[in-house]
């Protein structure tokens, strides 16, 4: 087991530690991409983290549309399933409840709004936490107003 408490190829659900909200992936032009989960308490499909050599993971997704398409990558400011050659080698950072994704000063995030929170990866090169109900670090403090969260991750063994 590593440091971050991640074992390796083990099945896990990213959680919001509050709510129980996990993610999910919906097809949207020809690719899969992540979402959060709009309903509390449900955990979402489950992921599998594969220790990349030099460092950092590189994540599966249990659950997706096509073939061969299953490990994170990011894309500008989204998250869709790719193969393993344009995967995103993810590292994480451990907080007060759980942990952090990024890559270089790129965090997992998502927007703050009622239609799908499409997950994201923002630049935030600092940032503060903050308690609150549900995804507890909020951005950067220059952060735009639509005040979009990062995600705070609870790994929950599936």
């Amino acid at each position: 087991m590593a440091t971050d408490g991640i074992t390796t190829g083990k099945r896990y659900y990213l959680t919001n530690r509050d709510q129980r909200t996990g993610l999910h992936v919906a097809a949207h032009g020809n690719w899969d991409w992540v979402f959060a989960a709009k309903d509390e308490y449900d955990p979402g499909e489950p992921v599998i983290f594969h220790e990349y050599e030099g460092g950092g993971y590189v994540i599966e997704h249990t659950y997706r549309h096509w073939d061969g398409h299953k490990y994170w990558a990011r894309h500008k400011n989204g998250v869709y399933l790719g193969k393993w050659g344009p995967a995103t080698v993810w590292h994480t950072r451990p907080t007060e409840n759980g942990l952090l994704l990024h890559k270089e000063t790129d965090f997992v995030s998502s927007p703050d709004s009622s239609g799908t929170k499409w997950v994201e990866t923002r630049d935030w090169p600092t940032f503060r936490i903050v308690i609150r109900r549900s995804w507890s670090i909020e951005g950067a403090l220059n952060e735009s107003p639509d005040e979009r969260k990062l995600f705070e991750f609870e790994l929950i063994p599936a």
